[in-house]
């Protein structure tokens, strides 16, 4: 008997072979090839999650210091503030303050007035406009001047612009916010013009 006849004889046993072969290849993957490739899989999941979680963590570090930085940076600022802001009604006597500083580095005035009172809950911010004209020169070292002696003034805009065939002078436009103390009493409006 030549081994295609025996196949062919022993078809019944050869494919009760093949069946067993097949239900246990079956079972093996899915008892265990399938659930070792499950587990990996699952694995490869939390290993990713692990590592978000460790990177949102490294950012969340990475803000809170940069918060402490910055709280620190703003208590060190606050620290040089005057410990107790002046009253509301001051607000003439600051107007002549910065007009004399104006004076002082040749600045000419052309309008020195008071904006908007906005109260806030520990302090009241004014408005202030001053229009001038001057040299560049002047015109910056009044601004430092103004930084280093009045440090209860925060400049919120400044537009300078040359003037004359000459191109020395310049016309300059400064918004102040003045923080006033906000129990005072209010001031009333002023306006200097000088010609």
């Amino acid at each position: 008997m030549n081994a295609s006849e025996w196949i062919t004889a022993n078809w019944r046993t050869h494919a009760g072979g093949l069946a067993a072969v097949a239900v246990v290849s079956v079972l093996a993957y899915g008892g265990v090839i399938r659930p070792r490739a499950a587990a990996a899989h699952e694995a490869a999941m939390l290993d990713q999650e692990h590592r978000q979680l460790v990177e949102r963590d490294r950012q969340a570090a990475e803000e809170a210091r940069l918060a402490e930085l910055k709280a620190a940076e703003l208590q060190e600022r606050l620290g040089g503030l005057p410990d107790v802001l002046g009253p509301v009604s001051a607000l003439n006597k600051r107007l002549a303050e910065l007009g004399a500083a104006a004076d002082q580095f040749g600045v000419r005035i052309l309008e020195l007035k008071q904006g908007a009172e906005v109260p806030a809950p520990t302090h009241v911010r004014v408005g202030i406009r001053l229009r001038g004209t001057g040299t560049y020169g002047g015109v910056t070292n009044l601004l430092s001047h103004l930084h280093e002696q009045f440090p209860d003034l925060a400049v919120s805009s400044v537009a300078v612009a040359v003037q004359g065939d000459d191109r020395v002078q310049a016309g300059v436009t400064i918004e102040f916010d003045w923080y006033a103390e906000r129990n005072a009493p209010a001031a009333a409006p002023a306006a200097q013009s000088r010609g």
